[in-house]
């Protein structure tokens, strides 16, 4: 065990993480068909934003596509340039962005969960986040919430980091990392990095004292500015592109009915995802009972 902590306090297992995700997804990346009807839509959509040069409106089949922001189209559309171009029709390539995410995820588990635990603990977790079966498959399927998860973790992370003391560079991270996560899916990220932040507030909360000297670094301005150059001209732009549709469609017609009812035929009883938690964080499942413990 003295070998392998001194491995893991090293650079290189951020390194063996990386090449764990990369090998266990990558197989999926290049073999597996097109996976989910909303893979395909998400490429298709990216791939006309290629042909047509056109970056700020999503369309499929020439038609407003007002669900989600523009970031993984953004993602693919760079990943497909960068590799067999667009006229290629190679799912492979719209899947990069997501196997990438996954990588994320583990490296900030990592990085995250070392300002919080012992550098052993954070290791495992990253073990356990990079190996689960929902993360790996999620890996190999060109959509949002691979790459959502990724920089999402990255963002804990820097908040994890602020609870240790560090200063407003990891402020201006969580403000980048939430600027990329409203891109890629809208008002997700501000929810759980919001909460989280509120939460812990809440939680400190001492004798009538607020302890949130930590918090400091997310009042950097530079940060602040930052997020708002990265999201605002977009939904600006794409407003005016749309004439107004693609606010209220994402709002009322996508995010909304998500809200109050069963949306696109997923649905199930309450509980369902609760009840799959031993399959989809597999083999993190085996350490759920202890850790409750």
């Amino acid at each position: 065990m003295a070998s392998f902590d001194r491995f893991i306090e090293t650079r290189w297992a951020y390194a063996a993480l990386a090449a764990m995700v990369f090998i266990l997804s990558l197989p999926g990346v290049f073999a597996m068909p097109v996976m989910d009807r909303d893979e395909g839509r998400f490429a298709e959509a990216s791939s006309e934003m290629l042909e047509t040069g056109d970056f700020v409106v999503i369309r499929y089949h020439e038609n407003l596509r007002n669900k989600k922001p523009v970031g993984i189209h953004w993602m693919q559309a760079a990943s497909v340039a960068a590799t067999v171009g667009a006229e290629a029709r190679e799912i492979a390539a719209y899947r990069l962005p997501s196997l990438l995410g996954a990588i994320l995820a583990t490296m900030a588990t990592l990085w995250g969960g070392s300002a919080l635990f012992t550098r052993r603990a954070a290791f495992i977790g990253a073990m356990l986040i990079g190996t689960t079966l929902l993360l790996t498959t999620e890996a190999h399927i060109a959509k949002t919430d691979a790459a959502q998860c990724g920089f999402l973790a990255l963002g804990m992370g820097a908040l994890a980091q602020m609870r240790r003391g560090a200063g407003k560079s990891m402020g201006v991270l969580f403000w980048f990392c939430l600027a990329v996560g409203v891109l890629l899916k809208g008002v997700i990220a501000p929810m759980v990095m919001g909460f989280t932040v509120v939460g812990l507030l809440l939680w400190e909360r001492r004798d009538g004292v607020w302890n949130a000297g930590w918090a400091k670094p997310l009042l950097s301005w530079l940060g602040i500015s930052l997020f708002c150059v990265m999201t605002i001209p977009w939904f600006i732009a794409v407003q005016i592109a749309t004439q107004g549709e693609f606010l209220f469609e994402a709002a009322a017609v996508d995010l909304g009915q998500k809200i109050v009812s069963a949306a696109e035929g997923h649905k199930g009883p309450p509980g369902v995802h609760l009840a799959g938690l031993p399959i989809l964080f597999w083999p993190g499942t085996l350490l759920l009972v202890p850790g409750i413990w």
